[in-house]
């Protein structure tokens, strides 16, 4: 197989992952309790990793047109081969149960094939000691406060809906000193999940 059959294969894969991609951006996902943010950020990943892919086979078709693909993938011809080694390895030692952990952006697959397609696509698996890189960090702080509200109701509904009234009524009993911005309402305990206090609502 001459490199532009090659290369045509690789853009046609690369063109065909546009879909998976759109459909994995985080913007189009609801962020507004941990669980959702959960998989929000596990779509965020995967079409990272998605999009890393992409960039390689379109890369390496690149390649195989110029006549320089590398020795360690001169044998790579389809998606899943580049896929496999397009992840990276996540930090999870002080993740919570809604928490994916921290991405290292280090790869996840350790071998020659996986290191020239790294490169290949500008992405080296090391830092020369001593340079000191920028990064731009999202943090979200979620502080999750619970109170047990007793009232008074003929039944679970009414009761729900005087315990919503009543956190409404006195946000000061739901606020913690230095978190005011992060302050969250449990108000069912079969599931956590957080609420802004100017947004208490209960979990069916």
């Amino acid at each position: 197989m001459n490199g532009m059959i090659i290369a045509t294969k690789l853009r046609r894969l690369a063109d065909d992952m546009q879909f998976d991609i759109d459909i994995n951006n985080p913007a189009k996902r609801r962020t507004n309790t941990p669980q959702r943010r959960f998989y929000a950020d596990l779509a965020r990943v995967l079409g990272l990793r998605l999009s890393r892919t992409q960039a390689a086979l379109r890369a390496l078709a690149d390649a195989h047109i110029a006549g320089t693909v590398p020795t360690e993938l001169a044998n790579i011809a389809s998606k899943s081969e580049v896929y496999d080694r397009m992840g990276t390895l996540f930090d999870r030692s002080s993740a919570g149960y809604y928490d994916i952990g921290i991405d290292t952006g280090q790869p996840q697959w350790d071998d020659a094939a996986a290191r020239a397609l790294w490169r290949l696509i500008g992405i080296e698996n090391s830092v020369e000691e001593g340079v000191l890189l920028k990064y731009e960090v999202q943090v979200i702080a979620t502080l999750t406060v619970t109170r047990r509200v007793k009232v008074d109701a003929p039944g679970l509904d009414e009761a729900k809906r005087l315990a919503i009234e009543d956190a409404r009524n006195r946000p000061d009993y739901w606020q913690v000193p230095g978190s005011q911005d992060y302050t969250v309402a449990l108000l069912d305990p079969k599931e956590l999940q957080g609420f802004d206090t100017d947004e208490i609502e209960v979990v069916e």
